[in-house]
C-alpha cells in the first residue's frame, strides 16, 4: 500500500476499525475504501482544510447506518 498523509491515515484507520477495507488508490489519486456489505468511501490523498474530516466521518456513519 502506498504511503498516506498522517491526517488521511487516521481517517483510514478509523474506517478500518469500523469494518472498511482499504483497496488502495484510484487512478485519480484518491483513497478507495469498501465496506464488506457494499458501502464505498472515497477519501482525498491530499485534502485541504479541515472540513473533509467531518464529512468523511459523516459518510462512514451514513454507510454503516444504511447497511445495518
Amino acid at each position: 500500500m502506498s504511503k498516506y498523509r498522517k491526517d488521511v491515515g487516521e481517517v483510514i484507520k478509523y474506517a478500518q476499525c469500523k469494518g472498511f477495507e482499504c483497496l488502495g488508490m484510484t487512478g485519480s489519486g484518491h483513497w478507495k475504501l469498501r465496506h464488506p456489505v457494499g458501502g464505498l468511501l472515497i477519501l482525498p490523498a491530499t485534502p485541504h482544510g479541515s472540513r473533509w474530516v467531518k464529512n468523511a466521518h459523516a459518510d462512514i456513519r451514513r454507510i454503516l447506518k444504511e447497511k445495518a
